[in-house]
């Protein structure tokens, strides 16, 4: 029973650090939309980025509301 939670446990950090890789990549490849010449996937990128800033402050909410201040930076995909 208990090699069973562990094995959860480390699957559950496996893909969460998965998606926090992904988030990130795709952080980079929107970033690099505006060093391109004008066209409408500005707008998209833009939109994107806007929705993971909105991800991060919901991650710094919830950090926060379960007194987990130490693993905020854990979530958090940086922009810029």
């Amino acid at each position: 029973m208990q090699a069973r939670v562990g094995v959860r446990a480390a699957r559950a950090r496996v893909s969460r650090r998965r998606a926090q890789v992904l988030f990130e990549e795709e952080v980079r490849r929107l970033c690099d939309t505006f060093e391109q010449q004008f066209h409408y996937s500005v707008f998209f990128a833009y939109q994107r980025l806007r929705e993971q800033e909105i991800r991060n402050i919901m991650w710094i909410a919830e950090c926060v509301a379960q007194d987990q201040k130490i693993r905020i930076n854990d979530g958090i995909v940086f922009l810029f």
